[in-house]
């Protein structure tokens, strides 16, 4: 290859006054026909100066020929992972980058690579040869963070993303974990967890993720919620996880009966987070005991309820909202309760659309049929439906 007569002199006197391997002087002079190793090999024939043996390399201290083993122990690392794209960090001693720097200042040597950069490249292209997979530097499902000093490689996998629906056939388990009754933060007796080991859903779906994945944490999106007393039928209710730190990104994934009557169908992989909070629709049917009798003309008032819009206050978020009720149908009438059907938006309280509990939502059953109306306590609605009003994710 043939140099500028400005190169060649810049590389001679630098390597009269400083050891250079052939990467570290390559480097120096940026170019795109060789790669820097080619390069310095060929500048430093071209000046007539010997290549290094055993003396230690001003820039680099003989780091740049380990590279391949770098590499090499990269590539076992990601050993236990499933994974088709990765991305390569590097964190090297800042006394080699300052070496870099001050002689590049001495020189007045511009647009050369890093030492960084090059070890961060090198390796790349070595987990990509002896694994098949393509370096990403965005939506990678691995990250590896290399330390060539210390010769350690650190795995950090992507969070998946998933979807599926969940159904309930026992009553008494709550949807959500509670919080561990003796800590704030983590106990022996919560494992660290800061949860209770009580029996949930989201434990239960949890347990089988963490199982199926192999991830570190399980966080799952409600769409929606039903009292623990409450059964969950049909095809069941939509739910969102992250799987943190997974180990497996492809395992088979079929309808499940979990323990405690919970099954999850529908599990899907997305392509990443879902991109906005769903909205839902949701039918139930509501067991509804009254206070004295009333007759078949009176529950004919709940035609009141045809795609009408209620008002309802949040006590947590201390704010008003709106939800539609679209319909509520009686099905089965006795002296004192009557069974029905609800169709309304998501995010209505259904025991306090039918009790109207301290008026926060308005109008209620209770309301309509000017007559105190309550759900039973051991089977209050059973969720017959949930609708999302779009998809969600990919």
């Amino acid at each position: 290859m043939t140099f500028e007569a400005n190169t060649l002199k810049k590389a001679k006197i630098i390597l009269v006054k400083y050891r250079l391997c052939d990467r570290c002087l390559g480097r120096q002079f940026p170019g795109n026909t060789m790669n820097n190793r080619a390069r310095g090999a060929s500048l430093r024939k071209a000046v007539d100066q010997k290549s290094l043996n055993s003396e230690p390399c001003f820039i680099c201290s003989h780091l740049m020929r380990s590279l391949l083993d770098i590499g090499k122990r990269a590539v076992s690392a990601t050993g236990k992972y499933q994974f088709s794209t990765f991305a390569v960090g590097t964190t090297i001693s800042p006394r080699l980058s300052e070496n870099e720097d001050a002689l590049r200042a001495e020189f007045k040597l511009r647009g050369g690579e890093t030492i960084k950069s090059e070890i961060t490249k090198e390796v790349a292209r070595t987990i990509a040869r002896k694994t098949g997979k393509q370096r990403s530097f965005r939506n990678h499902d691995i990250a590896l963070l290399i330390d060539p000093l210390l010769g350690s490689t650190q795995v950090t996998p992507s969070s998946l993303f998933i979807r599926g629906r969940y159904t309930k056939r026992i009553r008494g388990i709550s949807q959500k974990r509670s919080r561990c009754m003796n800590c704030n933060s983590g106990c022996p007796s919560c494992d660290y967890t800061g949860l209770s080991k009580n029996t949930s859903i989201e434990g239960e779906i949890g347990d089988y993720l963490l199982k199926k994945f192999g991830g570190s944490r399980v966080i799952i999106s409600w769409v929606g919620g039903e009292d623990h007393q409450s059964l969950v039928l049909g095809i069941g209710r939509p739910f969102f996880a992250e799987v943190q730190k997974p180990m497996k990104r492809w395992p088979i994934m079929r309808a499940k009966n979990l323990r405690n009557g919970v099954r999850i169908i529908g599990i899907k992989v997305l392509t990443g987070p879902p991109t906005f909070s769903p909205r839902f629709r949701l039918r139930v049917r509501a067991t509804i005991d009254l206070v004295e009798p009333i007759s078949k003309k009176v529950l004919d008032r709940l035609e009141a309820f045809t795609r009408k819009e209620v008002t309802a206050y949040s006590p947590n978020k201390r704010r008003y909202f709106r939800k539609m009720v679209y319909s509520v149908k009686p099905v089965s009438v006795k002296e004192d309760s009557f069974t029905a059907k609800i169709y309304c938006d998501g995010g209505l309280n259904i025991k306090r659309l039918i009790s109207g509990e301290r008026g926060e939502v308005r109008p209620s059953v209770s309301e309509v049929l000017q007559t105190q109306c309550t759900t039973r306590k051991e089977r209050p609605f059973d969720v017959l439906s949930v609708a999302l009003e779009r998809s969600v994710g990919s």
